[in-house]
């Protein structure tokens, strides 16, 4: 899961990327920009989840017409979101409802946790529109995700979309900190080769 739409897409935009290896500002070709990103911004395993974004080259809806988000929205990871209630998901996405700025949702884009009735909190498995992103058109999010609105983004920023971003990135950085001892997301596993292992050593 990537946490902030925003960051992708300045970067996008910019039509710079950086070389893996010397951390050196460089050009992209469209061609190369998901895996380059994915590269630099998603390492594999024990970081983090695989990509968010997958680019289909249009616009991509699921059967029901498709949840959209905002290029500017911010999307919290599920590891964050349990942290914030606790180890309940549902305690966390509470606590951001309370304490998140309220803010017009003008484009009417998904906003809150985000549910799916399979998939867990890496799966990226829920597909979402993305407006106002350039060419990437589709997100890819995971069940108890947590969707905050661009305008709830700029006034965490003092009116600034960048500085909103910046101010959550911190934010989630140290919740990280103080619950997992990290600021890095927890590693990814496969929990029922965990159990039927760990099952397997008991008695």
């Amino acid at each position: 899961m990537y946490e902030g739409l925003a960051s992708l897409l300045r970067m996008k935009g910019q039509g710079l990327t950086r070389d893996p290896i010397s951390n050196m500002p460089k050009k992209y070709r469209m061609a190369d920009l998901i895996s380059d990103i994915s590269q630099e911004l998603f390492p594999q395993p024990p970081m983090m989840s695989p990509p968010s974004f997958v680019y289909m080259g249009g616009t991509v809806a699921n059967a029901d017409g498709g949840p959209m988000v905002d290029g500017d929205d911010y999307v919290v990871d599920a590891y964050t979101v349990a942290a914030l209630g606790n180890g309940s998901s549902d305690a966390g996405a509470k606590v951001l409802d309370q304490m998140l700025p309220q803010a017009s949702n003008t484009d009417g884009s998904y906003v809150g946790m985000v549910d799916a009735p399979t998939g867990d909190g890496m799966s990226d498995n829920v597909a979402f529109e993305v407006q106002n992103g350039g060419d990437i058109t589709e997100a890819r999010i995971s069940p108890d995700e947590y969707i905050i609105d661009s305008n709830q983004v700029a006034t965490i920023g003092g009116g600034d979309v960048e500085q909103g971003t910046q101010n959550l990135d911190k934010l989630r950085e140290e919740i990280r900190q103080q619950t997992y001892g990290s600021k890095e997301q927890p590693k990814q596993i496969s929990a029922a080769k965990t159990i039927k292992e760990l099952l397997s050593q008991v008695g």
